[in-house]
């Protein structure tokens, strides 16, 4: 019944509040927890300028903020475009950040330093973000965005190993009909 990947998680969340959406490693969340985070996020990427429609780099490694990232940018109606920071090399950055029109970065405190200086970018460290608001326990209330099946989930790039990174654009829909259907 979903068609925006991010609504079947919201649907989750109100169910199952208190369950554990996630865990890495030793560190787990709820999805309230999730939820009530992604949200601040959005928040924050919205008054960083982000709307609907624009693309947001996500360049972190595997990780719990990563997840928040990825539901704040969906939330805020952009599509995630993530690149392995530590992994990927300075010039493929640079190349996703051009080619995808990337403004935003969000990244670990870990890696903000991989993360290139490109003029007119903001970066935003997630954790360190969220360790700054850890305790808003304010209910988050987000704009109401009109998300359709059809808009941009999210930007998968290439390696590059040939040349230049090529991107493919991943709607909301395939992304719906790849992780919520049956083989």
């Amino acid at each position: 019944p979903y068609r925006c990947i991010h609504h079947a998680f919201e649907a989750q969340a109100k169910i199952h509040p208190n369950a554990i959406a996630a865990t890495h490693y030793a560190h787990s969340i709820t999805y309230r927890e999730l939820d009530h985070q992604s949200n601040l996020l959005a928040l924050e990427l919205i008054k960083n300028g982000v709307k609907q429609g624009d693309n947001v780099g996500l360049f972190v490694q595997r990780s719990i903020p990563m997840l928040v990232g990825i539901l704040a940018i969906l939330k805020v109606g952009g599509a995630y475009v993530p690149q392995h920071i530590g992994l990927a090399k300075d010039e493929q950055l640079r190349y996703v950040m051009k080619s995808a029109s990337i403004s935003v970065v969000l990244t670990l405190s870990e890696y903000k330093d991989l993360v290139p200086k490109v003029k007119g970018s903001t970066h935003i460290v997630v954790d360190d973000f969220l360790k700054a608001n850890v305790d808003n326990a304010n209910e988050v209330i987000l704009p109401v965005i009109a998300i359709a099946e059809d808009d941009i989930c999210y930007i998968i790039f290439t390696s590059g190993t040939t040349g230049d990174p090529n991107g493919v654009q991943v709607t909301h829909k395939n992304t719906c009909n790849i992780l919520l259907t049956s083989p």
